[in-house]
This record gives C-alpha cells, sequence and structure tokens, in this order.
C-alpha cells in the first residue's frame, strides 16, 4: 500500500509537499481532499450569499420602515403631545400663581381660600386628563394595551381583579 492510500488523497505525498511549499495551504487542501474542498466552496457561497442578502436587503428595508415609523410618525407626536402638555401645564401654573397671589389679601381665610382654589385646579386637570382618555380610547386601540395590564396585574395579585 503506497503512502497515498494511507492518506486517502489522490496526488501523491511529494506533490503536496511542494505545491504547500510553492503555492500555499489552498492548493494542498484540494488536493487532500477535493470533494470537501469544492463543498466548502459551496457552502461559504451559499452562507455569503444569505448573509450578503439579510445585510443588504432585509437590513435596509428594516432601516427604511424604522425611519419612517420613528422619524415620520412617534418623532411629529411626541413633539406635539409635548407641546400640548407643556402649554397646559403653564396656564395651569399660571392659575395656581394668580390664584395663589388674590388668595394671600384674604389674610386670615387665606389657607381655607387656597385650599378650595388648589381642589378648583385639580378639578380641572382630572377634566382634561378624562377628556383625553376619551379622545385616545376613542381613536387608538387602547384595549389591547389595558387589557395586557389587566391580565399583568391579574398575575401578579394572584386573582381576577381586573
Amino acid at each position: 500500500m503506497s503512502s497515498n492510500e494511507e492518506e486517502g488523497s489522490i496526488l501523491p505525498t511529494w506533490v503536496i509537499t511542494i505545491t504547500t511549499a510553492g503555492l500555499g495551504t489552498t492548493v494542498a487542501s484540494f488536493a487532500r481532499n477535493p470533494e470537501t474542498f469544492i463543498y466548502a466552496i459551496f457552502v461559504d457561497g451559499v452562507l455569503g450569499a444569505w448573509g450578503w442578502l439579510l445585510d443588504n436587503v432585509f437590513g435596509r428595508l428594516y432601516w427604511v420602515i424604522e425611519l419612517a415609523l420613528v422619524d415620520g410618525v412617534a418623532v411629529p407626536l411626541s413633539r406635539a403631545a409635548n407641546m400640548a402638555g407643556s402649554s397646559l401645564y403653564g396656564a395651569l401654573i399660571s392659575i395656581q400663581t394668580w390664584a395663589e397671589g388674590e388668595m394671600m389679601s384674604l389674610g386670615i381665610a387665606a389657607p381655607f381660600a387656597l385650599a378650595i382654589s388648589w381642589l378648583i385646579i385639580a378639578t380641572i386637570v382630572a377634566i382634561i386628563s378624562q377628556l383625553l382618555w376619551g379622545f385616545i380610547e376613542t381613536y387608538l386601540p387602547v384595549d389591547s394595551v389595558t387589557g395586557a395590564l389587566r391580565s399583568l396585574w391579574s398575575a401578579i395579585a394572584g386573582g381576577d381583579n381586573a
């Protein structure tokens, strides 16, 4: 039995040695086992093509969708909510400042008048919050969010507390 048959290669050992010295490990790898070498090239090609497809096609598509949803929808909605909230907060602070300033001239009755003015402001905030929630509940699918929160609360509380 020759040394070729022992190693399982097609070429004699001296050819592999010369090839390895002159051209590198690629030719030697092919010479030792051509089927595995070609199979590895095929698998590397398929995996490389799949990686390119995921990165350049699906990755870019995801980026475009994310950009459209975040910059096109979420950011304007967030800015609008911030502007509306800060305007409402500013109006309530102005009412509170005016009420406190006017109430201080009442003397001994000022703390009672101040408490009543705070209750009126709290009522206004509650009414605005209820109107806002009614608007949101009418035009957005919040049942799925509130249903999930009820389920979570039920799981935490250990019973049906919905």
